[in-house]
């Protein structure tokens, strides 16, 4: 097994347990406003039940968490086994390009680990454009390319899982 690449000056990678879930919750909020904290732990322990999946957050030297993601590895019709990130959290500070280029090595490398041909992100819609459009800029740095649109809406008259 190949050694993870190194982490950028002041930021590390790190995977997220059940026991720092609550921690990322704000990251979270980020991207969903009314996310609540039953709901993020609800979601991340559902995630973690399915075969090859894990959660990793990019954190300052403070362990402020700057970014979260979690993946699965599942089959994809163009690239065959492919890890799949999402949600994909970024939280840019200072419009730096640091954090998204860590997380993409790491992604990478997390992929090759697994034996998967493609890697693939969902990245959440926020409010802002300007927000948005600084993350996919950051990751079109990263060789990243928008291949794919994801169009979603709720199912009307299903209620949510308790």
């Amino acid at each position: 097994m190949d050694l993870p690449p190194p982490a950028a000056p002041g930021l590390f990678v790190r995977s997220l347990d059940q026991s720092r879930f609550a921690l990322a919750h704000p990251l979270a909020k980020t991207a969903i406003p009314d996310l609540s904290l039953t709901e993020w732990q609800r979601f991340l322990d559902e995630h973690l039940k399915q075969p090859a999946s894990g959660i990793v957050t990019v954190e300052n030297s403070r362990g402020i968490m700057l970014a979260c993601a979690a993946y699965c590895v599942r089959p994809d019709l163009q690239h065959g086994q492919s890890l799949m990130v999402d949600p994909l959290i970024v939280m840019d500070l200072v419009g730096s390009k640091m954090v998204a280029q860590l997380l993409d090595q790491h992604l990478q490398w997390l992929a090759r680990e697994l034996r998967c041909a493609g890697l693939h992100l969902q990245l959440p819609v926020t409010r802002s454009t300007a927000a948005e459009e600084r993350g996919l800029s950051a990751f079109r740095g990263c060789g990243m390319a928008a291949d794919a649109l994801r169009l979603s809406k709720a199912v009307v008259g299903l209620e949510p899982a308790a």
